[in-house]
């Protein structure tokens, strides 16, 4: 690279350019992150998006050694067990898709597209609406984004990548709404927590550059990092994905995983 910053310019407009496509630019929009997949999902609530430094380079070839390791048991790094839902699988013209299916469509998806773009959409799994309240549920949430990471780790060694990354998670008509689904020793809403902060903004998009992908042992440091920043969007100064008390506290408590 001639000059870094001129560089890195370049891949912010690819970057933009790519989002775009799918909608993942302007918040204000009505069709804020519908586009792309995500049509296929009944209820597009939390969408994450990691992009390789040339997203628009496609090369994947999706035959069956591809399939074989695509679709393999991925070790969830939140848990320690094998990953869990997104049981089914199917090629389209750009991605390769893991999903889950929903009451028509699909209830929550992770895909690999043939440029080395890495997208999973949580559907309802992360976010409950109810008759007054949209609730986000934090640990499960921060639960797939660990998840989604670490199998883009894998993918990285796999496609040997070099930075940087952009990782953009995207939240859908979330105004109003409020966090729950906490560590153990956090109250809930109605358990000792009674008025708490909601979100003021319709649609939200959290964007990240990551010059250097981080290995295993880094990734949880990324990964709390980001669950920090979705606390402090909502307003919260308190680390809620956590164990709050006891010789566990400062753990990820995986023991509150909704699905």
């Amino acid at each position: 690279m001639n000059d870094p910053a001129v560089d890195l310019e370049l891949c912010r407009n690819r970057w933009r350019r790519y989002r775009a496509e799918l909608n993942l630019v302007d918040t204000a929009s009505e069709d804020f992150a519908t586009s792309g997949l995500a049509d296929r999902v009944d209820h597009p609530a939390i969408r994450l998006l990691i992009l390789p430094l040339d997203p628009e380079r496609g090369f994947i070839d999706f035959d069956e050694d591809f399939w074989s390791w695509w679709i393999q048991e991925w070790a969830d790094p939140s848990t320690g067990r094998s990953l869990s839902g997104l049981n089914e699988s199917a090629p389209t013209s750009n991605a390769a898709v893991r999903f889950a299916r929903g009451s028509a469509k699909w209830g929550e998806y992770l895909a690999l597209y043939r440029g080395v773009a890495l997208e999973m959409e949580l559907g309802e799994h992360s976010v409950v609406r109810g008759r007054e309240r949209t609730y986000v549920r934090l640990v499960s949430l921060i639960s797939r984004i660990w998840l989604a990471m670490s199998i883009y780790t894998n993918t990285i060694e796999r496609y040997q990548l070099s930075g940087p990354f952009e990782l953009t998670i995207a939240f859908r008509d979330v105004e109003g709404s409020i966090l729950a689904n906490f560590g153990h020793g956090w109250p809930e809403l109605g358990q000792g927590l009674w008025d708490p902060p909601t979100l003021r903004t319709k649609s939200l998009l959290l964007r990240r550059e990551i010059e250097q992908w981080p290995n295993e042992n880094q990734l949880r440091d990324i990964v709390f990092s980001i669950g920090g920043w979705i606390e402090d969007t909502w307003g919260s100064k308190q680390r809620r994905f956590l164990v709050r008390t006891g010789e566990l506290a400062g753990k990820f408590d995986a023991s509150a995983i909704r699905r």
